[in-house]
Formats: C-alpha cells, structure tokens, sequence
C-alpha cells in the first residue's frame, strides 16, 4: 500500500501549545514538506518527520526535483515570522547533513520578485521555497509569473498560487481556517474574552499539483505524489 503521504490530522490539533504563532506552526510542515517534495531534505531518514512524506522515509519516490543544489526561501522580512529568520533557520536545518545551499531572497514588492528569482535562476540547481505570508500572498501572481519565465521548481504554501501557474503547493485549507474564526468571532460577539480561548491549531491541509507546470518544466511528478494530491490541475 502507499505510505500516507500527508500528515495526520490529529498531529497538529494535539500538539501542546508552546507559544509558536499559528504561521510558525503551517511554516514548519510548508518547508518540512517542500524540502522533501523538490528533493533536498538530507535528514528525511533521520528525523523522520511528518511532512508530504509522513513520517520515516527510505525512498526518494515522492522526489519532483532531485536536481536541486541551491534552496532559495522567498518571503516577507516585514509580514513573515521572525522576519524570515524563522523559515530560513527550518530550511538550514532540513539540509543540515547535505551540500545544499540556503539563499535568503526577501521581498517588499512584485520588482524584488522579478529582480531576486532571475538572479537566482542564472546559476543551474536551483528551486524555490515560498512561504506563508501576507507579502507572498499578495504578490503571488508576480511570484508566479517570475517563477515560470525562470524555469524554477517551486513549492507554494496555497492552493491560490497553484491554481495561478505554480507547479505544486502544500498548506492549510484556507476556507477551513475562514471557518474557525467565524466561530470564533461568534463566541467573542456573545462575550467570551480573547484571551480565553484556546488556541486552535490547523489540522486540515492540501496538496495540489498543477501537471501543466511540470510538463512545461520537463519534470515528471512521482506516482506517490499524484496518488495523495488532494487536486491535481491538468
């Protein structure tokens, strides 16, 4: 049979609460999964974590871009946690035993994306891991956009980004999250303090392969990646 290829949904609604903010908690299984996914994680036997692969792995089949060297971690210093220090110390540590190189690649605005992933792309081996925040978010399209006219491999944290071009993307289903806080703000209205409430973490997530991408990318998608896509865009 398949190994589960997407984390358990109870791990994250039973983890202890530790302080971490919920996009520090999405942002550990987003560059877990994508330092798996594209081909990069050199402790994927060793720490045996709960990413795309779920859990201990001895095979490279759920690999799309073993051809990666370099890692670039795009996102927000200004929206992202630890102004990007927290994604980029997560993607150190996933390469920690591998010559992979790590490259910071902050962004403020659609300019910097273009300018930073084709100076990226102008050395071969390279791929691109985006992560979950507001800046990323807004600017996807330019993302998007500066990704497939530089031939990269590239792991988003939503489905939009997927749906717009991206080749394949893995996080939180946002209209499950939506749903949580209008509970939430529905409990707040009848008068339950903020600072009562628990903190609820994401225990549903969603892998999307867009195919069209990896064609144009000369890439093929593995069977065990496209048997536990939850959509797969043709």
């Amino acid at each position: 049979c398949l190994p589960q290829l997407k984390p358990p949904a109870m791990r994250l609604s039973n983890a202890r609460h530790d302080g971490k903010s919920l996009h520090r908690i999405v942002g550990e299984q987003a560059v877990a999964s994508a330092a798996d996914v594209i081909g990069i994680n050199g402790n994927r036997e060793k720490r045996g974590h709960a990413g795309v692969g779920g859990g201990r792995r001895r095979q490279r089949g759920t690999e799309i871009d073993p051809r990666a060297k370099r890692i670039a971690v795009l996102y927000g210093p200004r929206t992202s946690a630890g102004g990007g220090s927290y994604y980029l110390r997560l993607a150190e540590e996933a390469v920690a035993s591998t010559a992979i190189k790590v490259v910071a690649m902050p962004i403020q605005e659609a300019i910097d994306a273009d300018r930073a992933i084709d100076a990226f792309a102008q050395e071969a081996g390279g791929a691109l891991v985006v992560t979950p925040d507001a800046t990323t978010t807004r600017l996807r399209s330019a993302i998007v956009l500066a990704t497939a006219r530089a031939r990269l491999s590239a792991i988003y944290p939503f489905r939009d980004f997927t749906a717009e071009g991206g080749l394949i993307s893995y996080g939180t289903e946002v209209t499950d999250q939506y749903r949580k806080a209008a509970i939430y703000v529905d409990r707040i209205l009848r008068g339950a303090r903020p600072a009562d409430l628990p903190v609820v973490q994401p225990t549903k997530f969603e892998l999307v392969v867009n195919l069209k991408t990896a064609k144009a990318l000369g890439l093929t998608v593995p069977p065990l990646i496209l048997a536990s896509a939850d959509e797969v865009i043709e």
